[in-house]
């Protein structure tokens, strides 16, 4: 009992240090930050190009994309109109009773899209996939993941 008590502790540890461990990135080392935008993107979403830079892909088996990027979950970018180019796994239930089993659910993955969005300086944006009458997009909350912080429903494009 105290190896598995141990084991579970040691294990906690591990998973608290790797999210401790995730520290926002300047995207432009040379830009103020007082003049950058701050995204958190979850990772059902990655980033591969930043007003068309492209961001270094890595093959990643682990990942359901089959890759990951170089772009960090929290990422402070210079303010601005900026196009973000990305790959994104979305989940979808679909209801059809009234039971706790009563749904399917759907797994699309988009590749190549596009999003474009004026990102104000001082502010902190959030990054969720999202579809709205089966158009893919993301939408962008301001500061929570919160249905009152929602600014906008930004569609996806080639």
């Amino acid at each position: 009992m105290k190896k598995i008590a141990f084991i579970g502790l040691l294990f906690s540890f591990f998973i608290i240090s790797s999210c401790a461990s995730i520290k926002p990135v300047m995207f432009d080392e040379n830009h103020p930050i007082e003049k950058s935008a701050k995204l958190i993107v979850i990772n059902t979403i990655l980033i591969t190009a930043y007003n068309g830079i492209e961001i270094q892909r890595t093959p990643d088996p682990l990942s359901a994309l089959g890759f990951s990027t170089s772009w960090k979950p929290v990422t402070y970018i210079p303010a601005g109109v900026t196009e973000l180019e990305l790959t994104s796994g979305f989940r979808e239930y679909h209801y059809y009773g009234t039971g706790m089993y009563d749904y399917t659910w759907t797994y699309d993955i988009y590749k190549d899209k596009r999003i474009k969005y004026n990102f104000e300086a001082g502010i902190t944006y959030i990054l969720i996939p999202a579809r709205y009458d089966g158009v893919f997009g993301v939408n962008i909350y301001k500061d929570k993941y919160k249905k009152e912080n929602l600014i906008t429903f930004v569609p996806a494009y080639n």
